[in-house]
Order: structure tokens, then C-alpha cells, then sequence
């Protein structure tokens, strides 16, 4: 593999998905990789090209092994899509959060030689979603927004999880997580009835009572 990439996930033994840079060097784009053989196949027009090294359009990778779906979360807006192994787009959707466009612009820069680019934001970033997850037929989001109907000790005071249903992807419904020793957890897993929360130092499991 030639280039860097940013993020990655195993499908199965032999094979693996990554967010890697393209032939540009400007964007990032998905490729599957199968192992030994190192035979690659990228996307056709799943990721925005926004030239800026994927920095605006950034996220988090989640797969369903159970479906066989993929699921993208930008972190800095409201937008996620869904696609499958055969890096094929199966619906695009979007979070609760209505920020459908980061505000501050990104800068690139080029070395002398052309060689190397970094990319930087012209202003301070927030998440719009931070972390997610999927189990069954339910999608979890974790949202870093507080919504215009949440009181500001309520969202001060926990972690915010958004539940949507698949595969038609509606909201369904949101709880709250505690916060711990005060301090908010850093990500989460759901597993059947239980939500596995990673703090900086602890693991908390929770039961949804919800689900």
C-alpha cells in the first residue's frame, strides 16, 4: 500500500477497509484491501472531494458484520451514509443535529517540492458527532450538540446517545449517559441490552433499559 491513510477497519481475515489518501494526494477515499494477495479496490464517488486532504469531511467508520453494511459519521456535521462490502452506496441519511456545514474553511499547505501537504482549519472546530455504534437493528450516535429542547444542566451533566432505527434509518428515541468522576466517556459499545462506556480511566457498563 502507497500513501497514507487515516483510518481503517477489519472485514473479515483477509481483507480490510481504510480511508486513504487518493492519487491526488488532495482527498481521501475508501479502498478495500484484500490480504495476501494486496489486490485493492476503491470507491466510486461515495466521498466528497473537498481537497483538503478529507479533513472537513472526517469520521468515524462502523461495521455491521451482521448485515454486512458499513456506516460513515462525519464528526464535524450532520451527515452519514451507509454502503456494503462492495463499497456499493445502499442510502444516505442524516443525524439529529442541524449543522450541515462546518463554518471554518480549511487551508492547505504544500511543501517547496511539492512533496508534502498538511491541511488545517482557519478557526476552532466542534464535533457534531462524536463516537456511534451499531447493534441489531439500532444505530447509536453519539451527539456533542446540545439540542434547542435540552436543558443546559441536563446536557452538561451527561453524554448524549441519538438512537435511530435501520434500516430506514428514523430517530427513535435519546438517553443520556453520566458522566464520571466529572468527566464525559471518550466512546462506547452496545452489546444486546448493555452499553460498555470507556472513560479516561474506567469502563462503566450500563443497561438500556430502552431498548
Amino acid at each position: 500500500l502507497r500513501g497514507n491513510f487515516d483510518d481503517g477497519i477489519v472485514l473479515s481475515p483477509s481483507s480490510y477497509l481504510l480511508r486513504a489518501e487518493d492519487s491526488s494526494k488532495l482527498n481521501r477515499v475508501f479502498l478495500k484491501v484484500q490480504v495476501p494477495s494486496m489486490n485493492m479496490s476503491y470507491e466510486r464517488n461515495l466521498s466528497e472531494r473537498t481537497n483538503d486532504l478529507g479533513l472537513s469531511t472526517d469520521g468515524r467508520l462502523i461495521y455491521d458484520s451482521s448485515c454486512g453494511w458499513i456506516f460513515y459519521l462525519h464528526y464535524y456535521y450532520n451527515n452519514l451514509f451507509c454502503f456494503d462490502t462492495s463499497l456499493h452506496l445502499i442510502w444516505v441519511g442524516k443525524t439529529l443535529d442541524t449543522v450541515s456545514r462546518n463554518a471554518n474553511k480549511t487551508l492547505v499547505y504544500t511543501n517547496r517540492d511539492s512533496s508534502r501537504s498538511s491541511a488545517a482549519f482557519t478557526g476552532p472546530l466542534k464535533f457534531v458527532n462524536w463516537w456511534g455504534d451499531v447493534d441489531g437493528d439500532k444505530l447509536y450516535v453519539y451527539s456533542n450538540l446540545k439540542a434547542d429542547n435540552e436543558s443546559s444542566a441536563n446536557f452538561r451533566e451527561n453524554s448524549v446517545i441519538d438512537v435511530f432505527q435501520l434500516p430506514d434509518v428514523h430517530y427513535v428515541y435519546s438517553f443520556y449517559v453520566p458522566l464520571v468522576n466529572g468527566r464525559r466517556m471518550i466512546s462506547f459499545k452496545v452489546v444486546k441490552d448493555e452499553l460498555l462506556a470507556f472513560y479516561s480511566k474506567k469502563l462503566v457498563v450500563y443497561l438500556n433499559e430502552n431498548k
